[in-house]
């Protein structure tokens, strides 16, 4: 059963805490600020989630992942793809949500970004070091 949601409703959108500012007619939640930042599209309602205990848990869990590939970059001055970095976690953010009801599900989601994080750490670390005949390969920013 899909929510309906109002002008003033708390949610989670891509992780982050919000509240609804704008839904169309037909019941798109188009808008949506965290109280410093606005973020709208046409819908967002495939990534607006009910704001609950439950929810706010999981939407920590993969801000926090999230935070830690900022520091990894800062880390390693290697240009990472954030862009689609971004895509993938609120892609596996989604699926979690959609069946947060199911801890099986939540761990797995949990597991899958955490083991993500960990092989993106390692790489980092293979080819921040890479040289051929002792010239650097990868540079630093």
């Amino acid at each position: 059963m899909k929510t309906k949601y109002k002008v003033g409703d708390w949610v989670v959108c891509e992780f982050k805490v919000q509240q609804i500012k704008q839904i169309s007619e037909d019941g798109r939640v188009t808008d949506v600020s965290d109280g410093y930042i606005s973020h709208g599209g046409w819908s967002l309602n495939d990534r607006v989630f009910p704001l609950t205990l439950r929810s706010k848990i999981i939407s920590e869990e993969f801000y926090d992942v999230y935070h830690k590939i900022h520091k990894l970059d800062d880390k390693y001055k290697i240009s990472l793809n954030f862009p689609d970095i971004n895509d993938y976690l609120i892609t596996e953010w989604v699926k979690v949500m959609t069946d947060d009801d199911d801890d099986e599900s939540i761990r797995k989601g949990y597991d899958k970004i955490r083991k993500m994080l960990e092989t993106l750490e390692t790489k980092m670390v293979e080819v921040s070091g890479y040289t051929i005949d002792g010239c650097k390969m990868i540079g630093r920013r």
